[in-house]
Formats: structure tokens, C-alpha cells, sequence
């Protein structure tokens, strides 16, 4: 358990956040995700501008390069999809591991203290 920012007797709201787990891995994965978009991004602006400068000339051009262009562009495509989906990814596992009030309530005890292990259900 890394944070429970609650204490006895405090007025929690639905969705509060209630306790956290350690989430610095998926810190870390979330920010390489991130950065992965943003190169995918540069990506597939770049390719995209090449596709439409081919098709402005496609019937000058050989068949050949501009099958080739738009392979490149197809992949950079799924790569930039590839980073989004990484990125909700490590968001979603992150969310997992913070523990969060399911209603209004009020705290009655802490059965768990900060630097604790919690072990999962079977």
C-alpha cells in the first residue's frame, strides 16, 4: 500500500480515493507509452503528407513507389493505434490499483496501514 490519504472518522465522497498501491512501473510503462505516441504521431504526420503529395501525382508515378508509400503510411497508421491502445492500457492498470469509496460514506476504521502488502483473492 503506497497512499491512504482517509482518516477515521473523515467524510468520503462516491469516488473518493480511498487507497493506492504501488504504481511506479506503471508510471514508468505509462510514460514510455506516451513517448511512443508521440514518436508513432510524428510518424504518421510525416507519412501522411508524403501519401498526399504521391496522390497528387499518382498517375505520373510507378505503381511500385506508390505501393510502396502507402504500406509506410498503413503502418504508421497501426503504430500511432498501437500507442493509443498502450496507452489506455496502462491508464486502465493503473485505475486497478487504487481502491476508490463505491458511495457517500464515512470512515469507521483502517484495517491497512501505508507500506503493507495486500494479497489478491483466489
Amino acid at each position: 500500500v503506497q497512499k491512504i490519504p482517509v482518516e477515521i472518522g473523515q467524510k468520503v465522497s462516491k469516488g473518493e480515493l480511498l487507497l493506492a498501491l504501488d504504481q511506479e512501473s506503471e508510471k514508468i510503462a505509462l510514460q514510455n507509452a506516451q513517448n511512443s505516441y508521440q514518436l508513432a504521431l510524428v510518424e504518421y504526420e510525416n507519412t501522411k503528407s508524403k501519401m498526399q503529395k504521391i496522390k497528387a501525382v499518382e498517375n505520373v508515378i510507378d505503381k511500385q513507389s506508390y505501393e510502396d508509400m502507402k504500406a509506410k503510411f498503413d503502418a504508421a497508421n497501426l503504430n500511432l493505434n498501437k500507442a493509443k491502445i498502450n496507452i489506455a492500457y496502462y491508464k486502465n492498470i493503473m485505475t486497478k490499483k487504487e481502491l476508490r469509496a463505491p458511495y457517500d460514506a464515512i470512515i469507521a476504521n483502517k484495517f491497512i496501514q501505508v507500506g503493507e502488502g495486500v494479497g489478491g483473492v483466489a
